[in-house]
């Protein structure tokens, strides 16, 4: 029986080791280390049968007194941190104190996530020398989760799960995996627009087509160079378009499976049935998007025409801008807030050598023309660019509308047709796509078009350096109250309270 009581609590401990030594290991709780546990229990209620009349003793003495008394001070303490832990984790707020509001989500991103139409399940697969992209992805996740209940995680690593890696095609550390139904995506990149637009692209089943107009020397979707659009067709891809290509010397039929179809600022004149075959689609429908520039051929100023907007022979200039050298020719542009493209919120962008629109006076009354994007007070329309200065009666002052959009009913039915149309081309180039808001006002505005506003761009915000605002030899003096300083009065304090004690 001596024996026993001083072996019951040393093994009592080792098996409660031992149980979380299981735990940690397999990072699960199984049978075995319950077991264990269990067995700890076992153990310990022994030890305190045993020894139950050293144990009453031993608390009876003074200073075991005092210290039960700071244990369970320390025991209620935590017990509150718990609770209040646990509430917090039940529900989780957190604010955004930054100017951009940089750590929370955008609009469209809560509104997407409140609408999921299904279960979206994310895998990442993390090495261990990635620790600020896996924190990064479960700040997202953790915001992610608070609007919907869609979406559960999982992690592992990619060097001691290499079979889960395999059967999902991961190859490179770092990648996330998205599955949806019988659809999955994976991306590279932990950030709330690529997440979200993955998420987008698994719960959709059907791909929406849209169609670039070829043979009139439009600006190519091909083309990699500063002046081609290949970053804007990239970006359509990439938020689930299917992109494709059509030309209407031959067939001037639009394919039935367009969601809408782009014009981008053809030099060559269109034929009279391209022009009759695009006509009769957005009519029926359809839905199209038309950059046209001061070189592009004329019969696309008789196209915008036929919906009530004159593109008018003009060129914006804005002398206040103090960008790209002050070039008073790219004009600062910017949405109207409640346009179709920015119904919560107002992008910022520019249109070099951009033409201006005007809506026709003798418009049809029941087509809708809204102006969705504009110049500024500080710019005009000029009429001689011989001259770059206004002149009144004959320029038209800012802000003047350089995009439009067009919407109509059709007769006795519930469909209606759709046309944006922009006075430049330049700012969907790959040089100036990327350019404040120029990428974003041309996604939106597709997005409008093919009636998929949950796709709406995200607005970028912008990144912020937080710094301390000391100098050098201030941020010294505050190393050193930290460092030293402050612990060394926390040590002080705690020993002339047990010097008091000791006398008491």
């Amino acid at each position: 029986m001596k024996i026993l009581r001083k072996i019951a609590f040393p093994i009592c401990v080792l098996f409660v080791l031992a149980a979380f030594s299981l735990r940690y290991y397999f990072n699960q709780w199984d049978k075995n280390s319950f077991a264990l546990l269990i067995a700890g229990g076992v153990f310990f209620l022994l030890s305190l049968i045993l020894d139950w009349r050293e144990i009453i003793a031993t608390f009876r003495k003074r200073a075991v007194k005092y210290g039960l008394s700071s244990l369970i001070s320390i025991i209620l303490a935590l017990a509150i941190l718990s609770i209040l832990n646990y509430m917090n984790y039940k529900h989780y707020k957190r604010f955004d104190l930054t100017v951009s509001k940089r750590f929370s989500l955008s609009e469209q991103t809560i509104q997407l996530l409140e609408n999921l139409p299904r279960p979206v399940h994310i895998m990442t697969f993390f090495p261990e020398d990635q620790p600020l992209a896996n924190r990064k992805f479960n700040d997202l996740m953790r915001e992610f989760q608070t609007h919907t209940n869609k979406i559960t995680t999982d992690m592992y690593d990619i060097d001691l799960q290499p079979q889960l890696a395999q059967k999902w095609d991961v190859k490179i550390p770092g990648t996330i995996v998205f599955e949806s139904g019988q659809r999955h995506e994976k991306i590279n990149k932990v950030a709330e627009e690529d997440l979200i637009n993955a998420i987008v692209k698994v719960t959709k089943d059907i791909k929406k087509v849209v169609y670039f107009l070829e043979g009139h020397q439009e600006f190519s979707i091909d083309d990699t160079s500063s002046q081609g659009l290949s970053v804007f067709k990239e970006k359509l891809q990439k938020e689930n378009y299917e992109i494709k290509k059509v030309i209407l010397a031959s067939t001037p039929e639009i394919p039935l499976d367009a969601s809408a179809l782009i014009i981008a600022s053809p030099v060559i004149d269109l034929l009279p049935h391209e022009i009759e075959g695009i006509i009769n689609y957005v009519n029926k429908g359809g839905h199209l998007l038309l950059f046209i520039d001061s070189g592009s051929s004329n019969t696309l100023e008789k196209l915008s025409e036929q919906w009530g907007v004159l593109t008018e022979n003009s060129i914006v200039i804005d002398t206040a801008q103090g960008y790209f050298g002050g070039n008073a020719f790219i004009p600062q542009v910017r949405t109207i807030f409640g346009s179709p493209i920015s119904t919560s919120f107002s992008l910022n962008g520019f249109f070099p050598y951009t033409r201006s629109l005007k809506k026709m006076e003798n418009s049809n009354p029941v087509t809708v023309i809204r102006t969705m994007v504009e110049s500024t007070e500080n710019s005009w329309a000029e009429f001689n660019q011989d001259v770059a200065e206004f002149t009144e009666n004959v320029d038209h002052k800012g802000p003047v509308p350089v995009g439009i959009s067009i919407i109509q009913k059709i007769n006795n039915t519930d469909k209606d047709f759709r046309v944006i149309i922009f006075g430049d081309i330049d700012f969907i180039k790959n040089g100036w796509f990327n350019i404040l808001g120029n990428g974003n006002i041309a996604l939106n505005s597709v997005a409008w078009l093919t009636e998929e506003m949950q796709l709406i761009s995200l607005k970028t915000k912008p990144e912020e350096t937080a710094q301390l605002p000391f100098e050098a030899f201030e941020l010294k003096k505050f190393m050193k109250f930290s460092q030293l300083i402050a612990p060394g009065i926390i040590v002080l304090i705690g020993i002339i309270v047990w010097i008091r004690r000791r006398k008491a």
